[in-house]
């Protein structure tokens, strides 16, 4: 099965994309991470859903030197006077999405 190119950043900045093919194509990534647990291909993971699994060995960073192209996110609302749980949520997003950021340079 043939899914959609991948596109990596180089450290130094350059890109390349790559043809991805494979037994499976999903978009569920707890079932891509089983898939590679299980030794079945590798996926492109964020560093925080699979940290535990590198950390214990179980999985392995392929291509070190290479990223995913970095994802925006834009969270809009229809006020500024925002319930006090939609707040903590965006305060959480903004801090959890930095971090991972700054771990990519």
């Amino acid at each position: 099965m043939k899914d959609a190119p991948w596109t990596l950043i180089h450290r130094d900045g350059g890109s390349q994309s790559v043809d991805v093919a494979g037994q499976f194509v999903a978009n569920n990534r707890g079932l891509l991470q089983q898939l590679a647990l299980s030794g079945q291909g590798i996926v492109q993971s964020a560093d925080t859903w699979v940290q535990a699994d590198l950390a214990a060995q179980r999985l392995v960073r392929v291509l070190p030197d290479w990223a995913p192209p970095v994802v925006e996110a834009f969270a809009l609302t229809a006020t500024r006077l925002l319930p006090a749980k939609v707040r903590v949520f965006i305060d959480y997003l903004v801090a959890n999405m930095t971090r991972a950021d700054q771990r990519r340079t």
